[in-house]
């Protein structure tokens, strides 16, 4: 857990997902495929991380960042 919205309150980093202190989804790891892509504009998860790190990697931004691998495959293209 870490308090990555700066509200005083631990958020859930759970997977690709971040669960916000009241339970709703605060961000989740999703974009849309590219024009060259075999679905273009389609929303499409990228997987689920397997290494994920929260700490102040930028210096330059204010607060917590989420760094994460993701795993590949045929459903998370960016995998």
């Amino acid at each position: 857990t870490a308090d990555v919205d700066n509200d005083g309150k631990q958020e859930i980093i759970y997977g690709s997902a971040t669960i916000d202190h009241d339970g709703t989804l605060l961000y989740s790891s999703s974009d849309v495929m590219p024009p060259e892509s075999a679905t273009p504009g389609v929303t499409a998860g990228l997987g689920h991380g397997d290494a994920l790190h929260v700490a102040d990697i930028d210096p330059v931004r204010s607060g917590l960042e989420i760094f994460m691998v993701h795993e590949g495959g045929a459903y998370a293209p960016y995998g």
